[in-house]
């Protein structure tokens, strides 16, 4: 399963330029949507939020380190259609502890193959699973997070 960064509406995802920034400050890129802004989160120990500036710093050294600038860099970033769906549970068993919500989410990554992420995890404040999806085409990552979220509601979900 995907990396889980900080809140848990912080989810990364591989940048275009990760080989970069994994090597030059260990950064993901956090977003729901491509809307929405984008923000870096640091796993180096130097800064544990997305500090704009300490971002800014570190890209501008990415690209005199390499002497590539930032649109070579992300030149080949492809930004997937994201979605999550929250489903409300009546209990927060470990998803790998249910065979149903285990196969669903093992067949998303097997279908995915590399070309999406699946991130699926418990609200830390709410009873709710959020299953988050980022596939290549809507239509696949939809049916993804439809299938899983399924999978989570007939196995774990609240009664209405």
């Amino acid at each position: 399963m995907g990396n889980v960064v900080g809140q848990p509406h912080h989810l990364l995802f591989r940048l275009g330029f990760d080989h970069y920034a994994g090597q030059s400050f260990g950064a993901g890129v956090t977003h729901h949507d491509a809307s929405l802004p984008v923000q870096f989160i640091f796993r180096d120990g130097e800064a544990s939020t997305g500090a704009g500036l300490l971002t800014a710093l570190r890209v501008m050294a990415i690209t005199v380190r390499t002497g590539r600038s930032l649109r070579e860099l992300v030149s080949d970033l492809k930004v997937f259609p994201q979605t999550i769906q929250n489903v409300r549970v009546r209990e927060k068993t470990p998803f790998q502890q249910v065979p149903e919500i285990a196969r669903a989410i093992a067949s998303a990554e097997n279908e995915l193959d590399g070309k999406g992420r699946v991130v699926v995890r418990y609200s830390g404040t709410e009873a709710l699973a959020r299953v988050m999806i980022e596939a290549e085409s809507e239509e696949k990552m939809m049916r993804l997070a439809d299938n899983i979220a399924q999978a989570i509601r007939s196995a774990l979900g609240a009664n209405s």
